[in-house]
């Protein structure tokens, strides 16, 4: 789910005040900004800033393959959460959010999430 790890990892870096611009004089994001985050090993400020466009770039190449009109759809194959394959769509189920309505949240849709996110480390 490129466009649920988009989010994600966009949280993360919003949730320890990481700076980026696309202006070359200030789009450096700033060491400070990862000393609060206490690791072993320590966190790679290149790295992060690699992986995260690493995936806002597969996000968008995921995203420009899906018709316009299934933006926001939910995809289920066997009753559960799947990231479709745009050529294959007429082979999942659909949930479709509406104003008040539920969201379905499954420990499935979370493993969903780890599952894409660690496939697709390095």
């Amino acid at each position: 789910m490129a466009h649920a790890m988009r989010a994600i990892l966009l949280a993360k870096a919003t949730a320890v005040g990481l700076r980026a611009n696309s202006d070359s004089s200030h789009g450096e994001t700033l060491e400070a900004d990862f000393r609060p985050l206490a690791s072993d090993p320590p966190i790679s400020r290149p790295a992060v800033m690699i992986r995260i466009r690493q995936v806002l770039d597969e996000a968008t190449a995921f995203l420009a393959r899906m018709p316009t009109e299934q933006a926001g759809l939910l995809f289920l194959l066997a009753g559960q959460v799947v990231q479709p394959d745009p050529d294959r769509l007429h082979e999942y189920q659909t949930h479709a959010g509406q104003r008040r309505g539920h969201w379905p949240s499954s420990p499935e849709i979370t493993a969903a999430m780890f599952e894409r996110y660690n496939s697709s480390k390095p």
